[in-house]
């Protein structure tokens, strides 16, 4: 594909069914709605307790000419909280230190960086629920990971199908300090920013083809795709731009994820009282 600018979505869960051939399916399907979005390049970010491995070899399997995708997951750290971690190199799977709740978050952190291939961002730190690390843990233990990490995710559209209601009346006014992490959640606050920025994340979080669009867009030397792609995506030093797209309210769309959060939920559940 000839492009002078790359499109990355840093944040992405294929949600394959378990049937193998029906994954493949929705594999190439997730490709065909990529490519309507112009994105390019994936980073496959399937929760740890998913199996991001199975996720990132069918997505990579049905990956079309021209497009790339890296391997990765969604991390749950021993308190419960997410950050995305990903690599170069499927290896990244066979590390025991990344099975589910094997590490608290800021010994995360320290692992990441002990490793020559190992790459992260502090991940949707304003996020409802339980899984950011300002709410599970403090801002002290953020800004010391944003800053030693030199990375953050600064655009998540998550909520972008559930800030439409949230922002007519009376919500607005019931949900006030909800509908600030929403915002803050899609447009992180620069102020926020690592000082020394190795790289800036967007994506879309999205678990169905509805939700792609959000991205994170760089512009590339050339017209022609040049061969060492990751490292615009692990080391763009900040040097590109949110790319949004506008969105309808979906409301079977906000059902659905509903549900998929709260089958992630129970199944975090189960893990936790198995002691895994």
């Amino acid at each position: 594909m000839k492009t002078s600018k790359l499109r990355i979505d840093y944040h992405f869960h294929p949600n394959l069914p378990k049937n193998n051939q029906r994954a493949l399916k929705k594999c190439r399907y997730w490709w065909e709605k990529l490519k309507e979005n112009n994105i390019q390049c994936l980073i496959i970010t399937e929760h740890s307790y998913k199996n991001p491995r199975r996720a990132f070899e069918l997505m990579d399997k049905a990956r079309p000419k021209g497009f790339f995708c890296f391997p990765g997951m969604e991390y749950i750290t021993k308190e419960g909280i997410d950050i995305i971690v990903f690599s170069d190199t499927p290896k990244i799977y066979g590390l025991d230190e990344l099975k589910p709740f094997r590490l608290k978050y800021n010994d995360l952190v320290d692992f990441v960086l002990s490793k020559k291939n190992l790459f992260a961002f502090v991940t949707h730190p304003y996020i409802l629920g339980t899984t950011s690390v300002i709410r599970n843990l403090n801002r002290k233990d953020y800004t010391k990971a944003v800053n030693l990490l030199g990375a953050v995710e600064i655009s998540n559209s998550v909520y972008d199908n559930l800030e439409i209601i949230m922002k007519k009346i009376p919500f607005n006014i019931i949900f006030k300090q909800k509908l600030e992490n929403i915002k803050k959640t899609r447009d992180l606050p620069k102020s926020d920013y690592p000082k020394d920025i190795k790289f800036l994340a967007a994506g879309s979080d999205a678990t169905y083809t509805q939700e792609l669009g959000n991205c994170f867009e760089i512009d590339l030397p050339k017209k022609e795709v040049p061969s060492n792609i990751f490292q615009y995506v692990a080391k763009n030093k900040g040097k590109g731009r949110v790319s949004v797209k506008e969105k309808k309210l979906n409301l079977l769309l906000l059902l659905q994820t509903a549900s998929t959060v709260f089958n992630e939920f129970l199944i975090k559940v189960i893990l936790r009282i198995k002691g895994v």
